[in-house]
């Protein structure tokens, strides 16, 4: 091969290295001059075969490379892309100019600059070496511009240096160059990221990007057809929850008539007002104007201010309110205040009879009475609707938005066994006679001696605030009990002659007192007397209490006497609730002849030691009047359900106590009574009546029948049917509390009331006398 001397190459390259001296001159890879600045330059190497140092080994022209043995004198520059090559060194204050590359272990000594136009960022340490900084895969890459088996750029063309000593593997050299130039440009510039985080392709990231958004639209999807598909039922139902408000429709409660088909109870729409406290401007204003319409008090206005001051956002005003006093409300056009209609229960007939029918809650619900007892049958059947709204927190309704699914089914109509005007005048003549004699209350019942039914029940007190004597709220006569006193002893006497023990005309050797068990307290009789020949008929006529003990000693030796005693009581309907099954109606008292203590042996039998209520009493004695069998009181005759349609009540309950004849005997000696004995004051004339009075001892708080100031107080009774020759109205007149004296007894203070009822019995149910000749038989 023809070559130039080693001179000539080096003089030929000389020009081009003065073109690039300037841009040799800038820092590469980024690094400022003041870190590129010249170390001390080793002494230069000499070659025997050089003249001069080699520092570098420069490239005589393009694509022509020198070996091991090429010189470059001194101050000789390398041109093009020349490469030097081996172990050669650039000599003096050299540049390698271009794009040009320092192959291998090379060194640039002195104040040499690397151009900035060189394949990959180089820096110079402060020994003088040249450390490159080129990815592995580029400098891996062939050179187009070099034959094959010539030396690529960048790469380490020689195994060996020149002086022998064995090259360390390029990926090696690149590792351990790269890691402190990285280190000392991030000391530089922290804003140069380690290699390791700008190392990758784009086109990877790329599609890792796309993979990423792909999956992210499908869950997308995937949720969005599952909201419109499977999910779609669970969410439409939460959304109709939302917005849908279940509302109930109330039935229409049924209506309670007399017998007599005229109105007792009924629902008429009333206005009820509320307030949104929220929207009151101005609360005290409004409470005031409120109350003076609605009648309330002081304490009560005060009341609503407060309501009307708060922060909730529904209060009742006043509920149910009349219709006058609704129209003045609504006129004061308060803002705030609304209203709304509901059914207010209504007694058409007033007062009469509301002990019987019982109330009824702002609610529409019973709290007592019949309405209480027919609770569910006049409730009816509630209807069902949804309405619409719009969502929000006060749930505001959507117009015409209200569906009903569930139409309402009315209630039941409940016709009563109460004749209206029997019962009003059963209350006034209680009041009267309460009234008159100062007594504390008193109670009457009038009732069908065959079917049971009462057409009457009635029941008036003493007002303790005002003294005004009024209609009672409860039905005492199904709630009180007291000892019923001389009225027992019809069970009694009935007993011993059903028993066949006696007749009517047996005879009995009667004392006025007699001590039967406690030596230290005889017993006696109403009206003292001394021992006096008796029959059975005078002892039930003059209600003597000794000759009753002795009839009933006749039932049995001994304690025998009291289990046949007890017995026929219980038949009678004593000790048990009747079948009447009205809201707390008491069963009285009657304990086991087995736990009768002191003399209650004696006592019971003639009224005293146990107790009944007027209900029981009445059933008794209406017992001898239906020959002898029991039947049970009825309240209600007949219902009429929601089509119309009408259903009697079953009739009441019966069993036989007595014989019919017995039954009649009964009714013989208790016409003697009325005639001959303690209730004169029942007769009615042209009409036979049978009854029995009675006078028992109230007890006492304390445990005995003395008060505080040691005072009895009684209970004043008659019961009696009529006409007595064939029975249809048995008549119970009880007074509670008569003044102590002479006007106690059941004769003086009940029998009267009794006579006036039974005259308006028998004037409106037009009953004639059986026998032209009724009444007492004359002398």
């Amino acid at each position: 091969m023809n070559r130039r001397p080693l001179e000539q190459r080096a003089d030929l390259a000389a020009p081009r290295l003065a073109a690039t001296r300037k841009s040799a001159a800038r820092p590469v890879g980024g690094v400022s001059d003041n870190r590129s600045r010249q170390q001390p330059t080793r002494p230069a190497r000499h070659n025997p075969r050089v003249a001069g140092p080699l520092d570098q080994q420069p490239r005589t022209s393009t694509h022509r490379q020198h070996k091991d043995d090429m010189r470059v004198p001194g101050n000789q520059r390398v041109a093009g892309n020349q490469r030097v090559a081996g172990n050669q060194r650039v000599a003096g204050n050299q540049r390698v100019a271009g794009n040009q590359r320092v192959a291998g272990n090379q060194r640039v000594a002195g104040n040499q600059r690397v151009a900035d136009k060189q394949a990959s960022p180089i820096r110079v340490k402060g020994s003088g070496m040249v450390e490159a900084r080129r990815p592995a895969a580029r400098s891996a890459r062939p050179d187009p511009r070099v034959g094959a088996g010539t030396p690529q750029r960048g790469r380490i063309d020689l195994d060996r240096r020149s002086d022998g000593h064995r090259l360390r593997p390029e990926h090696e050299l690149r590792r351990r160059r790269a890691r402190p130039l990285a280190r000392r440009a991030r000391k530089l510039n922290p804003e140069i990221m380690p290699s390791v985080w700008r190392a990758g392709l784009p086109r990877r990231r790329l599609l890792a990007l796309l993979v990423v958004i792909g999956l992210v639209f499908g869950l997308i999807l995937t949720r969005v057809i599952m909201l419109q598909t499977a999910d779609a039922k669970e969410y439409v139902a939460i959304g109709d929850k939302q917005r849908t408000k279940q509302i109930d429709f109330p039935a229409a409660r049924g209506e309670v008539f007399f017998r007599d088909a005229t109105a007792a109870a009924l629902s008429l729409p009333a206005a009820t007002f509320y307030a949104n406290p929220q929207n009151v401007t101005d609360p005290n204003d409004a409470a005031q104007k409120l109350a003076t319409i609605l009648g309330y008090s002081a304490a009560a206005e005060q009341l609503l201010a407060q309501d009307l001051a708060s922060t909730k956002g529904f209060v009742y005003v006043a509920r149910q309110v009349d219709d006058d006093k609704a129209t003045a409300i609504k006129q004061l056009a308060l803002k705030g205040i609304g209203w709304y209609y509901e059914q207010r229960r209504e007694t058409p007939a007033g007062d009469i009879g509301k002990e019987v029918i019982g109330r009824v809650n702002v609610d529409g619900e019973g709290t007592s009475g019949l309405e209480l007892q027919f609770q569910s049958a006049l409730q009816g059947v509630p209807g069902a609707g949804t309405l619409q709204s719009d969502g929000s927190q006060g749930g505001i309704a959507i117009a015409g938005s209200r569906v009903v699914t569930k139409q309402p089914v009315s209630g039941d109509d409940l016709v009563l066994t109460i004749d209206r005007s029997l019962q009003y005048a059963a209350e006034q003549a209680l009041a009267t006679q309460v009234t008159a004699i100062g007594a504390r209350g008193a109670t009457a019942i009038i009732e069908d001696s065959h079917t049971g039914d009462l057409y009457a029940i009635a029941s008036v007190r003493r007002n303790a605030d005002t003294g005004n004597v009024e209609v009672t709220s409860a039905n005492i006569a199904a709630v009180d009990s007291f000892e019923p006193g001389s009225v027992a002893k019809v069970m009694t006497v009935s007993a011993a002659v059903n028993e066949g023990t006696v007749t009517p005309d047996k005879t009995f050797q009667v004392p006025g007192c007699k001590i039967f068990y406690n030596k230290a307290r005889a017993l006696c009789a109403a009206e003292a007397h001394g021992i006096e020949t008796m029959t059975v008929r005078k002892i039930l006529a003059k209600s003597d209490n000794i000759g009753t003990i002795m009839i009933s000693q006749t039932l049995g030796t001994g304690a025998a006497s009291s289990d046949v005693q007890e017995r026929y009581m219980r038949d009678f309907g004593m000790g048990t609730p009747s079948s009447l099954g009205f809201p707390d109606e008491a069963s009285g008292i009657l304990i086991p002849n087995a736990q009768w203590k002191g003399d209650q042996r004696w006592t019971i039998p003639y009224g005293q030691g146990f107790a009944v209520t007027a209900i029981q009493l009445i059933g008794s004695v209406n017992t001898i009047a239906n020959d002898g069998v029991y039947v049970a009181p009825r309240l209600v005759g007949s219902i009429i359900d929601s089509k119309g349609v009408q259903t009697p009540t079953p009739p009441s309950e019966t069993h036989e106590v007595v014989t019919p004849e017995t039954a009649k005997q009964m009714n013989s000696m208790m016409r003697d009574v009325i005639c001959d004995g303690t209730a004169s004051a029942s007769k009615v004339t042209g009409y036979t009546i049978a009854g029995k009075t009675g006078t028992g001892y109230k007890a006492q708080p304390n445990g005995t029948y003395l008060d505080a100031q040691g005072l009895h107080h009684y209970m004043a009774s008659f019961v009696g049917f009529f006409p007595a020759e064939a029975p249809q109205f048995t008549i119970l007149v009880t007074i509670d509390d008569p003044p102590a004296g002479g006007a106690h007894f059941g004769g003086s203070v009940a029998s009267p009331v009794f006579a006036s009822l039974a005259q308006t019995v028998i004037s409106q149910e037009q009953i004639a006398p059986p026998t032209p000749d009724g009444g007492c038989p004359k002398k």
